[in-house]
């Protein structure tokens, strides 16, 4: 029955620390002698009225009683012994019998009984005052009590009776009153005491009172339901009964300090007083009694002071790179109240060394719907997560990270490769990635991805033109315009990204912004094959040119092969960025040519000449020497071949511009990215050569132009052409891949190109030749868990031991939650994340459930160096899968901690009394040159003082009534409640288990027990006081020690209380025009109404139960500053959801506990919907 959401039908509160202690228990529960100074003054009393008093003529005279009763502490006693309680009970017995009977007799019998009974008392009290010493303080108190308390309602209560006993009410019975056992105390009539007059204090005041009927039976009735005639009678009794308990104070002080008794009643006092001795030591035989069973038969002991533990903190001198402190260790820690001194010593050795904690980093994984919101804090112990102080109360922050004041992380991908070395021109990028699957195609992240290349002055954002996939590749297109910054190679100086490398990079971050759907989750969840990289650049100026002559300028017209080109005559292009690119590319290039001084003429006579030859052959310079890529028909071309228009059958040149065909060979280069150097014979590679195969006739043009003057001045020869560049660029386009499947530690070079993943804090290298050979490298660094603590410790080295101390806000965590196990990894190299074995992490705090002390053995694998995390430290990880929120906030980390115990150096006896302040030990008792300070940064814990005798007998009861068994349902709650003194109250519900959320709890469940416990409020300021709960580490420890008590078959679980909260919604209209403050006001008062407990009141946190909204109301309307209330709605919220309108809130469970609602400041809810300025609007 999974679903079955039926409650426990039994219902019951649970028990708490007050109501475990069996009364019958202590030892002055049942005393053998139980009489008190006022009981034994009135046997005295009593008792000298039985004894004969002889005259001096030996005649008997009457009884002692005169001289037994005339002392102050004999009025004084007489008045505090009286029971008042037995009065009010006694009047609404009366009250009750006038209202069942319809016997004349006996209601004028029960009524003149009332009377009876106000009248002895009074008339008691006033014999008492008349005997009083007129000085004494008490006489004082009495008379004004009288006079402003008493005197008024006696006397209307005797007008009312003289009024019922006329004859024409006949309402009073003067037959014999009655007596005990059936009146309290032995009454005398009224109608004799009224002819006696009473002290002079007692005043009357003219009073009619209302008597109405028709018969005395109906005058009866009628008086005594009236609200005037009960209304006297209980003031009466009331400060009746104040008299009654400050005569028990004033008994005391005349006990102790009074100097005018009698000299014969004063002895009787000092016998009194002699006797209390006697009186102590028989009282004290039931105490001997269990003491005998517990503790001689039953060989049972009380338990002894648990000595407290501290955490102190060690420092080396400069010098010292590590030392040994022993076990046994001794530190001073000053005197404890009593002026002893105290020591404390060393649980276990520790190594300490000289490393610290520098670095706290966190990353929190925030799941949206559909999405992930990632959260990365460079100084988690901030306010903002980047270092600005901290605000909370304790000083204590969030391991993870706060979503709410922490910004996004860094997320994404680079890659860094040769062919990116771009420097001008119109540059377009194309990066692909190949996946191994096809689940994303069809993904658009244009909008998603921000590319950002290493420019000049530091990283500048390209514009992204394409970015999707398709099919299982995901291209990203980008590009920059000639007036954007060259693409360089990575400077660390400049870019401070902590790349090794000094490759051009390109970094594709995916947008991570709060609010906003990402596409985090999709990205990391493929894995990449290879990374294909395509350039194309055009309009490349920058070259290093020179030809026969010498180094030439691009920047104004020059001759590419002399001012006489001749076979042989070339113009050598350096450019690294083109030509050293080959190696691991595939280049393609265009060289764009603009020629100058090209006039009209006749081109078909010139061109056919048989001295011009346009054939140019291209050569690269490889290993010093010139060579051709014969292999591709480029090699060889020829210039000013265009197809040129004819006009009126002359064909002319007219076009100006001419490309050349570039195609590299794969040369074996290295690539370069220095400054393009002119030719040298010292180059090996970098240019390329144009070469002229022929001339264009200046060899022999003045030879032909002499001859044809000579022979045929008609025909003169065209004037040769020179070549001449007005301008000129480089175009080209390149392609490479990196292969990511390769794992040999050979393709692993800048020369093959690099692929990371960047991470919050820096970036990793991915590469098959470290990561494994069959490492599956995704496209982002994946973040399974919901939250990461990372912790760097500066001046360490590997194979060292660490202990770092965890001091954690208490109650912090969210007990909503069960405790979530944390793995804790060690950065080593290539930026791995790698476990600890099992004994190298022994955890003290619970999974920082709890303050205490982790010791770390950093293996010899451990590194400092990194690139994953931005600064060069050892780092530990501590990751938690999922449920953050169950870990505790931190106030702080430190290294070198060692706990150290209360240790009784002396052998004089010392035991546990108190706390141990903060900042006590500073000193060592032997001291050591090794050690440079010694802090104690925290308060001394866990300790606990001797049992005293009466919590021991109650121990001693529990246990032999539950024989360490935890069987029934009283059993489990007093082991819980005797094993953890924090927790104040614990319910244990029988057949009940948990469910999922949002599913309910199982409350009829065979074989399941559900242990409910509430923490004690006292001292914890951690804890809402509204919504006390006990902390995750609390909780385990229960389930931990009641699983070693039950049986194995039963199901435990140890689960907080569900607070089901009460929300009000209601118009109201105040006496006074100051609304706000009022409503504030009323709004405390309701919290204190619902929630008691939370206000230091008596009243017990109770389970289950119900809320009427007819009483909320009724509280509300009693407050004297509410004039009246409209549409008034209730809403009782459980699990955040809030109900409707209802009249009474029902528990939904047996571990309810319902509680005022505490709204969200944050979010502007408020804790009660209170309109105090539209007091009579519509509902």
């Amino acid at each position: 029955m999974p679903d079955c959401i039926s409650k426990n039908p039994l219902q019951r509160s649970g028990t708490s620390q007050y109501k475990r202690v069996l009364q019958a228990l202590l030892p002055g529960y049942a005393q053998v002698d139980e009489r008190d100074y006022a009981d034994l003054i009135l046997f005295a009393k009593s008792y000298a009225g039985y004894l004969n008093y002889y005259d001096p003529t030996n005649k008997k005279n009457g009884d002692w009683l005169p001289l037994m009763k005339m002392d102050i502490s004999v009025s004084l006693a007489t008045i505090a012994r009286q029971n008042a309680a037995s009065w009010f009970t006694y009047i609404q017995e009366l009250y009750k019998q006038i209202q069942d009977t319809s016997n004349p007799v006996l209601l004028k019998q029960y009524y003149t009984s009332i009377y009876h009974l106000i009248a002895t008392l009074i008339y008691q009290l006033d014999e008492q005052l008349q005997t009083l010493p007129k000085d004494f303080a008490y006489t004082e108190y009495l008379n004004i009590t009288i006079a402003s308390r008493l005197a008024d309602q006696w006397s209307k209560i005797k007008t009312y009776y003289i009024e019922s006993a006329k004859p024409a009410n006949a309402m009073i019975n003067e037959a014999a009153p009655l007596s005990p056992p059936e009146t309290p105390i032995q009454v005398q009539r009224a109608g004799s005491l009224l002819v006696n007059n009473l002290s002079d204090v007692w005043t009357t005041v003219p009073f009619i009172p209302p008597i109405n009927g028709a018969t005395p039976e109906e005058k009866i009735k009628n008086t005594v339901n009236h609200s005037i005639f009960k209304g006297l009678i209980e003031s009466l009794l009331k400060a009746y009964s104040a008299v009654i308990d400050n005569a028990g104070k004033y008994l005391e002080e005349t006990m102790e300090s009074f100097p005018s008794h009698t000299p014969h009643y004063a002895l009787y006092l000092t016998f009194l007083k002699l006797f209390r001795v006697a009186q102590d030591h028989i009282n004290k035989f039931t105490d001997r009694h269990l003491s005998f069973y517990y503790k001689d038969i039953l060989r049972l002991r009380l338990q002894e002071a648990q000595p407290d533990l501290v955490h102190l903190l060690f420092e080396l001198q400069k010098n010292i790179p590590r030392h040994l402190l022993k076990k046994d260790t001794v530190f001073k820690a000053g005197k404890n109240k009593v002026g002893q001194e105290l020591f404390y010593a060393l649980t276990d050795d520790i190594v300490v060394n000289k490393g610290k904690v520098k670095s706290i980093k966190s990353i929190l994984a925030q799941q949206e719907v559909g999405y992930t919101t990632l959260f990365a804090a460079p100084v988690s112990n901030s306010d903002d997560g980047k270092g600005a102080p901290l605000t909370t109360p304790d000083k204590s922050w969030e391991p993870y990270g706060n979503p709410k004041t922490h910004d996004t992380a860094t997320i994404g991908f680079a890659v860094a490769h040769p062919l990116l070395y771009m420097q001008e021109g119109f540059r377009t990028a194309t990066l692909s990635f190949t996946f191994n699957n096809n689940s994303l195609d069809g993904l658009g992240l244009a909008n998603d991805l921000i590319v950002k290349i290493t420019g000049k002055k530091g990283w500048h954002e390209a514009h992204v033109s394409l970015a999707g996939v398709f099919g299982t590749t995901l291209s990203v297109v980008f590009s920059l315009g000639s007036d954007e910054p060259a693409w360089i190679p990575y400077d660390e100086t400049i870019h401070k990204a902590g790349y090794l490398t000094g490759l051009p990079v390109a970094q594709l971050l995916v947008k991570n912004n709060k609010g906003e759907a990402n596409k985090i989750d999709k990205l990391s969840s493929v894995f990449v094959t290879q990374v294909g990289v395509y350039v194309s650049v055009n309009g490349i100026k920058t070259m290093a040119l020179q030809n026969e002559i010498g180094p030439l300028d691009a920047a104004k017209p020059f001759q590419p092969f002399g001012p006489s080109p001749h076979f042989g005559s070339s113009l050598i292009i350096g450019s690294n960025e083109v030509f050293l690119k080959n190696r691991s590319a595939v280049v393609n290039a265009t060289l764009n040519i603009e020629w100058d001084k090209i006039d009209r003429f006749d081109w078909n006579k010139y061109l056919a000449s048989e001295f011009v030859d346009r054939k140019v052959r291209i050569k690269y310079l490889h290993n010093g020497d010139w060579q051709e890529n014969t292999s591709d028909s480029t090699h060889e071309q020829i210039i000013f071949d265009h197809t040129d228009p004819t006009i009126d059958g002359v064909k002319y040149h007219c076009s100006n511009k001419e490309s050349l065909t570039i195609n590299l060979p794969s040369f074996n280069n290295n690539f370069s990215f220095a400054p393009n150097e002119q030719y040298s014979v010292k180059a090996e590679s970098g240019f390329m050569k144009i070469e002229l195969r022929g001339d264009f006739g200046h060899s022999d043009f003045i030879k032909r132009f002499t001859t044809a003057t000579l022979t045929t001045p008609s025909s003169l020869p065209f004037e040769p052409y020179t070549p001449t560049i007005k301008s000129m660029t480089l175009s080209y386009s390149a392609s490479a891949s990196i292969n990511l499947n390769l794992a040999t530690a050979e393709s692993f070079s800048e020369q093959n190109g690099f692929f990371y993943h960047i991470t919050p804090f820096g970036h990793t290298v991915q590469h098959r030749s470290f990561l494994g050979a069959t490492a599956a490298i995704t496209l982002l660094p994946m973040y399974t868990n919901e939250g990461e603590l990372y912790i760097g410790i500066d001046n360490f080295n590997a194979s060292q031991s660490l202990n770092l101390l965890f001091k954690v806000s208490d109650g912090s965590a969210d007990p909503a939650f069960d405790r979530q196990p944390l793995q804790w990894t060690f950065l080593a190299a290539n930026n791995q994340w790698l476990p600890f074995d099992q004994y190298s992490v022994a955890d003290q705090t619970n999974d920082l459930t709890k303050t205490g002390i982790i010791r770390f053995a950093l293996p010899a694998t451990a590194v400092s160096a990194n690139t994953i995390m931005g600064e060069q430290l050892f780092w530990i990880r501590a990751t938690a899968a999922i449920h953050t929120a169950a870990t505790c906030n931190l106030v702080d980390i430190h290294a070198q901690a060692a706990t150290a115990v209360l240790f009784d150096y002396h052998k004089a006896g010392i035991v546990y009394t108190d706390i141990l302040p903060a900042g006590t030990i500073a000193k060592l008792l032997i001291s050591d040159s090794s050690v440079k300070t010694i802090q104690q940064p925290y308060s001394s814990f866990g300790g606990r003082i001797k049992e005293p005798a009466n919590k021991f007998y109650n121990r001693v009861s529990e246990r032999l009534r539950h024989k360490n068994r935890a069987i029934t349902m009283w059993d489990y709650e007093r082991l819980v409640l005797q094993q953890f003194p924090d927790i104040y109250k614990v319910k244990c519900i029988n057949h009940t288990k948990i469910n999922s959320p949002g599913t309910g709890d199982n409350e009829l469940c065979p074989g399941h027990v559900l242990v409910v416990p509430i923490p004690d409020l006292t001292g914890k300021n951690a804890i809402n006081p509204l919504k006390p709960q006990t902390s995750i580490g609390t909780l385990e420890e229960i389930k931990k020690y009641l699983r070693l008590h039950i049986s194995p078959f039963v199901q435990l679980q140890v689960k907080n209380a569900r607070f089901e909260e009460i929300q009000l919604d209601f118009k109201v209209k105040f006496y006074t025009d100051d609304g706000a403050y009022y409503s504030n006001l009323l709004i405390t008062e309701i919290e204190q109404y619902l929630s008691p407990w939370a206000f230091g009141g008596t009243q017990e946190i109770e389970f289950g139960g119900r809320i009427s909204k007819s009483k909320l109301l009724d509280f509300i309307e009693e407050r004297p500053y509410v004039d009246y209330l409209t549409c008034f709605k209730m809403h009782h919220i459980v699990n955040g959801i809030i109900s409707g309108d209802v009249e009474e809130a029902v528990a939904t469970s047996s571990r309810s506990v319902f509680v005022s609602y505490a709204g969200n400041e944050t979010l502007g809810i408020p804790k009660h919907i209170i309109d105090y300025l539209n007091p009579d609007c519509n509902c």
